[in-house]
């Protein structure tokens, strides 16, 4: 289910594994559960909405111009493969929680057809 949030209480083998991307930098925490379970959950290095590290509100475009959606990131310059020919187009930086707030104002009001939030194009402001 995507952007969904679920709590599981149960007993079984998990794995811890961090990955670095800068010497010293922890991006990712996730832990990878029995065979037929598998979660990938970020840690508050930078997915978590009260992360400290700052974010960028982006809206992006195709190749041809057309807007495909609003986003946030923390990595702008890495966060699509350039083989899809995309242009990020930053228009603000600050808090995560502040370009949160910004991403879903402009996702309910005008969404793109890449925004697949449950609330996108629902109109209705916080």
């Amino acid at each position: 289910m995507r952007g969904a949030t679920h709590r599981f209480d149960c007993a079984l083998r998990c794995y811890n594994l961090e990955v670095e991307s800068k010497p010293g930098e922890i991006t990712h925490n996730f832990f990878v559960g029995d065979y037929d379970v598998g979660v990938w959950v970020h840690n508050i290095n930078g997915n978590s909405k009260n992360s400290p590290v700052p974010a960028v509100f982006y809206a992006l475009y195709d190749k041809a111009g057309k807007f495909l959606k609003w986003g946030i990131t923390a990595n702008p310059g890495s966060r699509y493969p350039k083989s899809w020919g995309c242009q990020l187009v930053e228009l603000d930086k600050g808090s995560r929680v502040d370009m949160l707030a910004k991403e879903r104002i402009h996702t309910k009001m005008r969404p793109g057809p890449w925004n697949h939030e449950s609330w996108a194009g629902t109109g209705i402001t916080p």
